[in-house]
């Protein structure tokens, strides 16, 4: 049974074995997924639909500083830090993977 169902799924399993950086599975979407069902109660009371949009941004920002190993609460008060020091911040440059690159280093 489980042998018909990886034949039938042939060229997806093949670009898995290409790829070492794919997962077998999909527990770790699976986990962050979590976070949304569990904060879904929660929306109700953002005030409005642009109000419950910006959660999603920001609880989708925390998981990822946590996957890539970085505090979110240090994260979004490094962000702060640089927009209230330049205003005219390019976006791309307060992403999380951005600014672990800077936490990340050893100090010297």
């Amino acid at each position: 049974m489980a042998l018909n169902y990886v034949l039938t799924r042939k060229e997806g399993f093949a670009t898995f074995l290409k790829s070492p950086r794919l997962a077998l599975d999909n527990n770790l979407s699976e986990r962050e997924l979590r976070r949304v069902v569990v904060g879904r109660k929660n929306y109700m009371f953002c005030g409005s639909e642009e109000g419950a949009r910006r959660a999603a941004i920001v609880y989708s920002l925390a998981a990822t500083c946590e996957r890539i190993g970085i505090d979110p609460y240090r994260y979004a008060m490094e962000v702060m830090r640089r927009l209230s020091a330049n205003i005219n911040c390019a976006p791309h440059e307060l992403m999380p993977h951005k600014i672990a690159e800077e936490f990340l280093k050893p100090k010297s």
